[in-house]
């Protein structure tokens, strides 16, 4: 060995040529990183990643529906207070068997309120009836939404709200269930139509407008529609413009009938019918018609 404390040592005393240590133990402990957990044998943690399968040629009996139902409770405890979901809105319904009841081919259920959602008119979380309020918490939750993949600046914030504006305005109201998974794009476009809305992306920006023209209080404009550009085949691209005439069938004068439901608090549902002239449904959609030509 040849370094600076064999070299210190052999000036000392007799160079050395190897270093060793002796131990001894004096006493002996148990050390248990963590902390430890007592319990019962857990049996296949993890279940839900088990019931996926790795292999077209194999299918599980779980895969279509439920391998196990609930056919019979021969016991229930209540709670001692309602029992609470985040985010979520909940209704329960307990039903003893009897003679007197014998099947429930079609249960109607009357909830006061949904979950809360932002309010883009009062700007707080509560519960809403208005098509514009759902998109926005669609577009900005990120749980039961699409937060996680929208940012805020993709949001046209403005236009939803004077959307929800002419929704509170002529009174269209949306008060619908969302069970079943589906397109969140097709889910809009698909509704917001039933609103008298367009679900629009305006420069990367997702938003919804009115498809009819509105005045300042944000109701139905029945005024004639200002005329802002005419295109014709002179200041058009050549080959460009496409007319499309209306069959006389379609321009005669019809009767409707209108048919809804009016839900009441502990009673049934009231129906309600309307009938209206074929002159105000022809002008309306003429209307409609003129506003996509401008």
């Amino acid at each position: 060995m040849n370094n600076d404390f064999s070299n210190y040592a052999a000036t000392q005393g007799p160079r050395y040529t190897s270093v060793s240590f002796s131990f001894y133990v004096s006493a002996t402990t148990v050390v248990v990183p963590g902390v430890v957990q007592g319990g019962e044998r857990a049996f296949e943690l993890n279940s839900q990643v088990s019931d996926c399968s790795h292999y077209t040629e194999l299918t599980k009996s779980n895969e279509s529906g439920p391998e196990h139902e609930i056919v019979y409770v021969n016991e229930y405890i209540s709670n001692n207070e309602p029992a609470n979901y985040d985010a979520m809105s909940t209704i329960g319904f307990t039903v003893k068997s009897s003679g007197e009841i014998a099947a429930l081919n079609q249960l109607r259920l009357y909830s006061e309120t949904g979950i809360p959602v932002r309010r883009l008119i009062e700007n707080d979380d509560k519960p809403s009836n208005l098509f514009a309020d759902l998109v926005f918490y669609l577009l900005t939750n990120k749980t039961q939404g699409v937060g996680n993949v929208v940012p805020a600046e993709l949001i046209d914030e403005d236009a939803l709200r004077t959307t929800a504006r002419f929704l509170r305005a002529n009174r269209i109201f949306y008060d619908g269930v969302l069970e079943d998974s589906e397109s969140f794009r097709s889910f809009l476009y698909d509704n917001a139509s039933l609103q008298l809305c367009n679900f629009t992306i305006k420069n990367g920006r997702f938003g919804m407008q009115p498809a009819l023209p509105f005045n300042s209080n944000h109701e139905i404009s029945l005024d004639p529609i200002t005329v802002q550009q005419i295109f014709t085949a002179g200041n058009i691209i050549e080959d460009s413009l496409q007319l499309q005439y209306i069959d006389v069938s379609q321009r005669s004068n019809i009767r409707g009938l209108v048919s809804w439901r009016v839900t009441v608090q502990t009673t049934c549902h009231i129906r309600h019918q309307r009938c209206w002239s074929g002159l105000t449904y022809l002008l309306a959609k003429r209307r409609q018609q003129n506003r996509r030509l401008i």
